[in-house]
């Protein structure tokens, strides 16, 4: 089956045009499973980093609980995640659909490239996870856990049968909005939402929320009911994980628009109070910060 999102492959193999120098041969890529296990490692390791770098230099999270030390350890990382995915897996994609010749199986098309990138934000999920559970992070929000659950039973299961690698790392295209979420609640935590850094963010954040992330994610819902239809899924409960996460992802998201464009509202209008940073709960714990920044990728 070719690929029936073709806007998302046609974008990504433009960009791939322009950074194939960056992008590794296929036969230079580690396996699935040494890469999130090494993922897994990397970002624990990034998160004492972030850690270590913000209490030497940023007085307020020295001073602040440990627990919410932990969620801004946690949202750091994630951010330099989804910077580091958003990038990544726009290259694959182009990569594999300019050796494809712009048309690629979504669900059975096998690379490397394309299994190392689903197997980095895999380890990435793991690890997050963990962390939330070990800091006992967002317990009164199971959205939180409900959407690491959606993400990490598709990406599991596809580096467990090598398959659906395609149509996966596709939605890993949205973390380059997610990371405009993480910026954006950073912002808010540090009380710098009159800022220009934040202005700029708020205007690249909404201008790219639908072409990033609604746009992808409806896609691939689109693609898993045409394959679907076309009897392309070996298992047909593969099918209706892939059909209604996909569809899940979307309504969240929107959601997710709504809730940040009620909290931005006095700032998009010149409206807004001023504030000192601190890691006080209304910092860390907003509902509407969390909630809008807290949903990953996908």
């Amino acid at each position: 089956m070719s690929c029936t999102a073709p806007g998302i492959l046609t974008a990504c193999m433009w960009v791939y045009d322009h950074v194939a120098w960056a992008v590794p041969a296929a036969e230079h890529v580690p396996g699935a499973l040494p890469t999130a296990l090494g993922a897994f490692v990397f970002f624990a390791a990034l998160n004492v980093a972030v850690g270590a770098v913000s209490r030497a230099c940023l007085t307020f999270v020295a001073s602040a609980p440990t627990k919410e030390q932990a969620k801004w350890n946690n949202i750091g990382t994630s951010l330099l995640h989804s910077l580091l995915i958003g990038v990544l897996s726009v290259a694959a994609i182009g990569a594999v659909g300019v050796r494809s010749g712009g048309a690629i199986d979504v669900l059975y098309n096998s690379d490397p490239l394309l299994r190392a990138v689903l197997a980095f934000s895999t380890g990435y999920f793991w690890y997050d996870t963990a962390d939330m559970a070990i800091n006992r992070m967002y317990l009164n929000q199971p959205i939180v856990w409900f959407h690491h659950v959606v993400v990490l039973t598709p990406f599991t299961l596809a580096l467990l049968l090598d398959a659906y690698e395609p149509i996966l790392v596709m939605g890993l295209v949205v973390e380059a909005n997610t990371a405009l979420q993480h910026a954006r609640r950073l912002f808010t935590i540090l009380h710098a939402r009159s800022s220009l850094g934040f202005t700029v963010t708020l205007a690249l954040l909404y201008g790219s929320f639908i072409p990033i992330r609604i746009a992808p994610h409806a896609a691939i819902a689109y693609a898993a009911i045409c394959a679907t239809h076309a009897g392309a899924f070996a298992i047909p409960w593969h099918a209706a994980v892939a059909i209604l996460g996909s569809i899940f992802i979307t309504i969240v998201d929107c959601g997710i628009f709504v809730v940040m464009l009620r909290s931005d509202w006095p700032w998009l209008i010149g409206r807004a109070p001023h504030a000192a940073a601190s890691l006080e709960p209304v910092g860390v714990d907003d509902p509407a910060v969390t909630h809008a920044s807290r949903h990953k990728a996908d």
